[in-house]
């Protein structure tokens, strides 16, 4: 990381010296040209354009505004150029059918390549759920999250271009925390189609509005999300919907240590 900073360093100084900046001070470690122009409002005028001692603490005080020797402008340049998107993905075969109203489990072989894929199976009429668990990634900035589902059909006897809605929900529980102490944040709802295939066509819906995570996420919490199908809504598909999996993303921008 040093050596990193140390380069930016030279090469934002160098940046100056060929953007029009004029450089003078007692002691110079060079000189350029005298026929090149510069423009000297923020550094002092020579006539000899020369790079002195103080011209160097001059750009190390534009990076470190407040002279506590932390390069603060750097800092959060790199700070934005280390915050990403990542994404984490749980199959329904490490779900849990809720014991009210829960979801049925099961797997289907699809013949032609003997293609297993465990599903969750959520009911028409009936609002049923699956819950799952995972911890969060040390580098999660513990903000909201956002999700998107892999379904499909039951089978082939629903209407092409009918509407199925998935809703999730989730909860952060810290080390030594009342598991079951609150209640799932205001859950989220991403809504698709029926595509032609049905029953043969793997769906992916678009991702939900943000989710809020219930509780005082922090690094190790244990992350519980329950899903089901919003057959409140305006979900319209008779027959039931085969959940496959949960995609997840969330905003990286935490440095993780070591154990």
């Amino acid at each position: 990381m040093k050596k990193f900073i140390y380069t930016i360093i030279a090469a934002i100084f160098f940046l100056g010296l060929s953007s029009g900046i004029s450089f003078s001070g007692p002691e110079y470690f060079g000189c350029l040209p005298q026929d090149e122009t510069y423009n000297a409002a923020n550094f002092d005028g020579d006539t000899r354009h020369c790079v002195s001692q103080d011209d160097i603490y001059d750009y190390l005080h534009l990076l470190d505004t407040d002279d506590d020797g932390d390069i603060d402008t750097l800092d959060a340049s790199i700070a934005g150029v280390t915050s990403r998107y990542e994404t984490i993905y749980i199959d329904a075969g490490a779900m849990v059918p809720n014991t009210t109203n829960g979801a049925q489990s099961g797997t289907k072989e699809y013949v032609t390549n003997d293609l297993d894929l465990d599903y969750m199976a959520f009911d028409t009429t009936t609002e049923e759920y699956v819950t799952f668990k995972f911890p969060m990634p040390e580098t999660w900035n513990r903000g909201t999250i956002k999700a998107k589902f892999y379904w499909t059909a039951a089978d082939d006897t629903g209407d092409v271009g009918n509407t199925v809605e998935w809703e999730i929900g989730c909860v952060a529980i810290s080390n030594a925390d009342t598991i079951d102490a609150n209640a799932y944040a205001a859950s989220q709802v991403a809504s698709d189609a029926l595509l032609t295939g049905e029953s043969a066509t793997m769906h992916l819906t678009a991702a939900t509005p943000a989710i809020t995570v219930q509780g005082t996420p922090a690094s190790g919490d244990m992350i519980i999300c329950k899903c089901s199908r919003n057959v409140g809504g305006t979900d319209n598909m008779a027959l039931d919907a085969w959940l496959s999996g949960v995609w997840v993303q969330y905003l990286a921008n935490v440095t993780a240590t070591a154990w």
